[in-house]
């Protein structure tokens, strides 16, 4: 039940969006073949562009969230973001969520960190990132996932596939592929 509200309200996000992207991957690794997808959506408040409305869902076989926010560009290469929202398995269902993106040329650095209810619960990816013709080539540290480079290559425009051979000896306890594709809308 938990899950499908979430999804209603992704959706729901979705559908009054300007800007949007989905992403649907698995984490593969010797036990288990795991599938998620996620959303993501923006859209602008000023003419500027420089301060508006974000959402952001994800569904998988054991987690679900949606959060919502806003975000703040002060110059074309800086991007800060807050989102408040709602997790599946807290008996307080409370996520926050902040992000920073630096851009400059085909260069890019993201972050994103959250923290919910409880001790240990709370999540991140951090992205370093290098434009290359139709290719992007970076690091990335996730939580649950690991750290390592990460490959994606445009199919055609607004499509993305990519991969990620994840090393886990941060906070996970074991090697995975993570493989996936991205639809911009």
């Amino acid at each position: 039940m938990k899950k499908s509200i979430l999804v209603a309200i992704a959706t729901l996000m979705f559908a009054i969006s300007v800007k949007a992207q989905a992403s649907f991957f698995l984490k593969i690794n010797k036990e288990s073949i795991s599938p998620c997808a996620t959303i993501y959506g923006t859209k602008s408040l000023t003419a500027q562009k420089n301060f508006g409305f974000t959402y952001f869902g994800l569904v998988s076989p054991t987690w679900a969230e949606a959060q919502f926010g806003l975000y703040y560009a002060p110059a074309k290469w800086i991007q800060l973001g807050l989102n408040l929202g709602l997790e599946q398995g807290s008996s307080k269902m409370i996520r926050g969520g902040a992000s920073l993106w630096l851009g400059k040329g085909n260069s890019s650095f993201v972050a994103l960190v959250e923290k919910g209810c409880g001790k240990g619960n709370y999540w991140y990816k951090i992205t370093l990132n290098q434009k290359i013709g139709r290719f992007d080539f970076g690091l990335r540290g996730w939580r649950y996932y690991g750290f390592g480079p990460l490959v994606q290559f445009e199919i055609i425009k607004n499509l993305k596939f990519w991969v990620m051979p994840a090393c886990g000896w941060f906070e996970s306890d074991q090697n995975s592929l993570i493989a996936g594709l991205d639809f911009k809308f």
